[in-house]
């Protein structure tokens, strides 16, 4: 199995403790133990009201990941 994961910049630093950062790493670390293959993407911004350049980046990683819609496929 396979799964994305959408992290703010820094998560993986240690000398950045927030509860989030924290259960990020966790839960990447627990589906790497299962068995998972765990790709990470970062974006650089700040958190929790990122600026336009950071919400562009959030949309070129998602709609790199997910497939495209139907209207969007070729027929």
């Amino acid at each position: 199995m396979r799964v994305h994961v959408v992290v703010p910049e820094g998560f993986d630093n240690p000398g950045q403790p927030t509860g989030g950062n924290i259960y990020d790493r966790r839960v990447c670390a627990g589906l790497a133990e299962a068995g998972w293959e765990v790709l990470v993407a970062t974006v650089a911004a700040a958190w929790p009201v990122p600026g336009p350049g950071a919400c562009a980046d959030l949309a070129r990683i998602v709609s790199a990941i997910l497939p495209p819609s139907p209207s969007e496929r070729p027929s």
